[in-house]
């Protein structure tokens, strides 16, 4: 097959996954078709650059989270997914095979459309760039995430998402999605009269506004390969946080007060 040996030189798989590489490496590139092996080796390559020299370290990915990730993550072709799933593997490599922690955040990835887990990357960069100067917050206390709200100019956002303005309903949808998984709150879309009266700063433009959550902020870290970081690292100048050249992010996000 094509995928002979796709697996062993495109990323350090044994150094990744440890003993189970050599279990299932085999089986991968004989079951697998092209695609899902193209996808496969995005986000085993993805995994290894956010770790980075600590790939080095003794450890390795428990078993059942890289199953679910790699097995899921096979079948999505978008850079979000790669990138979301990689930063899964990566954050769950440990000397510990039972810290298994990151299947929850894979089986909830999994859940989400495609758009939705964009959208949640676009929220929290925007987020993250908007209180860049507040690295001073408790983001662990909910009361003062709740005085964390967000603008994003809906034309940006539209913008890096891949959609238009006639793409309202989309739109919605991926706030409904993130809401059921408690991944944002207090969200207020639509034109910039109708958002003026939750907040007492001044809004420029048609947008939308949310309050991060303490599970949407462990996603963001654990996409970044730091799952193991307390929610306030989001917002730290000590970790890196990068991302697929083409996911892209909006460039002019505020922070809003409450009304």
């Amino acid at each position: 097959m094509a995928g002979g040996g796709f697996l062993a030189v495109s990323w350090a798989g044994r150094k990744l996954l440890g003993p189970l590489f050599d279990e299932v490496a085999e089986d991968w590139r004989s079951r697998y078709s092209e695609r899902r092996l193209r996808n496969l080796n995005t986000i085993g390559q993805n995994a290894q650059r956010k770790l980075g020299t600590r790939i080095d370290e003794p450890g390795e990915v428990p078993p059942r989270v890289a199953l679910r990730v790699l097995e899921e993550g096979s079948w999505c072709d978008g850079p979000v997914m790669a990138e979301y799933f990689g930063g899964i593997l990566a954050a769950s490599r440990s000397a510990d095979p039972t810290a298994d922690r990151g299947l929850t955040w894979a089986s909830l990835v999994a859940r989400l459309a495609t758009h939705d887990v964009l959208f949640h990357y676009v929220l929290y960069s925007a987020f993250r760039a908007a209180y860049a100067d507040r690295q001073d917050l408790d983001l662990g206390d909910i009361n003062v995430r709740r005085t964390c709200k967000t603008f994003l100019p809906v034309d940006e956002t539209f913008d890096v998402l891949g959609l238009d303005r006639q793409s309202w309903r989309l739109l919605s949808d991926s706030v409904i999605a993130l809401e059921r998984e408690s991944l944002i709150e207090l969200v207020t879309l639509g034109a910039r009269a109708y958002l003026q009266p939750f907040t007492s700063s001044p809004i420029p433009d048609d947008g939308l506004m949310f309050v991060p959550t303490a599970a949407g902020l462990q996603l963001f870290l654990w996409a970044h390969g730091h799952g193991h970081q307390p929610s306030r690292a989001v917002l730290s100048e000590d970790l890196e946080f990068v991302t697929h050249e083409e996911l892209r992010t909006v460039e002019h996000p505020s922070q809003v007060a409450s009304s």
